[in-house]
C-alpha cells in the first residue's frame, strides 16, 4: 500500500537508507579482506598438494577404482583434442603471426629511422647556410663598422653627416638581419631537437614493444618445441585430465589406494573450503559494488528533492508543501535497504561462517537486481512529478 509523505519526509527517508547502507559498506570490506586471506591459505595448501597427487593419480592408473577410471577416460578425449589444437594453432598461426608482427615493428622502425637520418642531414644543411649567412652579415657588419668610424674622423661637418648617416642606415639594416638570422637559427635548433627528443622516444617504444613480443614468441616457441612430440601431448592431454578429475572432487571417491585415497579426501575437502570461501567473497564484493552504486542513486535522487523543498520555501506564499504519494514498490526498495543495515551492521559470525554469509547476501542480490532497483526509482521520481504538477499549479 502506498503511503503519502512531506517532502522533508522523503528528504529523511533517503538520508536514513543511504546511512543504512552505508554503515554495511565496512562490514563488506573488512568480509572481503578475511575471506581472501583464509581462500588464500586453502589454496596455497591445494596448489602445493595438486602436483603430486595428480602424478599418483596417473600412476594408478586403472588401479585407482572403476569409478575415478572412468572419470579420467572420459575427459581424456577433450583434453587430447585440446592439446593437439594448441599445437596446431601455434604451428600454423599464433607464432607465424607473431613473427610476421615483430617483422613489423622492425621494418617500421628501420623506415623511420632512415627517414629520421634523411631529415638530419637537410637540418644540418639548414644550419650550416644559417651559419654562413649569419658569419657574412656580421663581416659585413665589421666593415660598416670601421667605415663609419672612418668617415666620422676625415669628412668635413656637412659631408659627413650625410655620409655617416647612410652608412648607419645601412648598418642598422644588416643589423636587423642578422639577428633575424640568428633568431631562426635558435628556433631551428629547438625545433629540431623536438623532432629528435619525439624520434628518440618512438624508437625506445619501438623497442619496447618488440623486446615484449620477442620475450612472447620465446615463451610460445617453448610451448611449441614442448608440444612438437606425440607423446608428450598425450601426456601433457592425460596429466591435465587427472587434474580436471581432481580440481572437480568434492567428496573422497571410491578408491582401493589407501595413499590416494587419503591424499584424495584431504584434497576434495580443500575444493568445498575454496568454494565456500570463493563464494563469500564474491558475493562480499559484489555487494560492496552494489551498494557504493545505491549510494550514488540515493544522494543524486535527494538532490533533486532537496531542491524541491528550497523551491517550496522559498515560494511559500503560493507553493502549497507537496504531499508525495511513494509507491509500494519504492517502499519495499526502502525496507530492503533497512533490513541490510539489520542484516550486515557487523562482520561478527560472518568471518567464520562464509556459507551463511553468502546464503544471506544471495537473498539481498535477489531483492535488488536491477529491474528492481529501476522501478524503485523510476516510480518515485513519477510520484513526484504527478505531485507538482497537481499541487504546484
Amino acid at each position: 500500500m502506498a503511503t503519502v509523505v512531506s517532502l522533508k519526509d522523503l528528504d529523511a527517508t533517503f538520508a536514513q537508507r543511504i546511512e543504512d547502507i552505508q554503515a554495511a559498506l565496512p562490514v563488506f570490506q573488512a568480509l572481503k579482506v578475511a575471506y581472501a586471506k583464509v581462500y588464500g591459505e586453502h589454496d596455497l595448501r591445494y596448489q602445493t598438494a595438486i602436483g603430486p597427487a595428480v602424478d599418483q593419480l596417473m600412476a594408478a592408473d586403472s588401479t585407482a577404482g572403476p569409478e575415478l577410471h572412468r572419470e579420467v577416460l572420459a575427459l581424456l578425449p577433450f583434453e587430447e583434442e585440446r592439446a593437439e589444437t594448441r599445437y596446431a594453432e601455434l604451428r600454423e598461426k599464433t607464432l607465424p603471426d607473431l613473427a610476421e608482427e615483430i617483422a613489423v615493428l622492425l621494418r617500421r622502425s628501420q623506415v623511420a629511422r632512415e627517414r629520421h637520418y634523411a631529415a638530419n642531414l637537410l637540418a644540418s644543411e639548414r644550419e650550416r647556410a644559417l651559419q654562413t649567412d649569419i658569419a657574412a652579415g656580421e663581416a659585413e657588419l665589421a666593415c660598416l663598422n670601421a667605415a663609419v668610424k672612418e668617415k666620422a674622423r676625415w669628412l668635413g661637418v656637412i659631408w659627413r653627416f650625410f655620409a655617416v648617416n647612410k652608412l648607419v642606415r645601412q648598418r642598422n639594416k644588416t643589423f636587423k638581419a642578422v639577428t633575424a638570422l640568428q633568431q631562426q637559427l635558435e628556433q631551428h635548433r629547438k625545433d629540431w631537437q623536438a623532432v629528435r627528443q619525439q624520434e628518440s622516444e618512438s624508437q625506445e617504444r619501438y623497442r619496447q614493444d618488440v623486446q615484449t613480443k620477442l620475450l612472447e614468441q620465446a615463451r610460445l616457441q617453448a610451448e611449441f618445441d614442448y608440444l612438437d612430440d606425440s607423446e608428450r601431448r598425450a601426456f601433457l592431454a592425460h596429466q591435465r585430465t587427472a587434474r580436471a578429475v581432481i580440481d572437480g572432487l568434492r567428496e573422497p571417491p571410491p578408491c582401493p589406494l589407501p595413499d590416494l585415497v587419503t591424499v584424495l579426501a584431504d584434497l576434495a575437502e580443500l575444493n568445498v573450503l575454496r568454494d565456500r570461501y570463493q563464494e563469500a567473497l564474491t558475493k562480499a564484493a559484489h555487494l560492496e559494488g552494489l551498494f557504493n552504486g545505491l549510494t550514488q542513486g540515493l544522494d543524486g535522487f535527494r538532490d533533486g528533492v532537496r531542491k524541491m523543498i528550497q523551491q517550496q520555501t522559498q515560494y511559500s506564499s503560493y507553493l502549497k508543501p507537496l504531499r508525495v504519494t511513494v509507491p509500494q514498490a519504492s517502499l519495499d526498495f526502502f525496507k530492503t535497504l533497512t533490513a541490510a543495515k539489520k542484516t550486515f551492521g557487523s562482520a561478527s559470525g560472518f568471518v567464520e561462517d562464509p556459507v551463511r554469509f553468502a546464503q544471506q547476501a544471495q537473498g539481498f542480490v535477489a531483492a535488488l537486481d536491477d529491474d528492481t532497483i529501476r522501478v524503485a526509482f523510476e516510480s518515485l521520481g513519477a510520484a513526484l512529478t504527478e505531485a507538482t504538477e497537481k499541487q504546484w499549479k
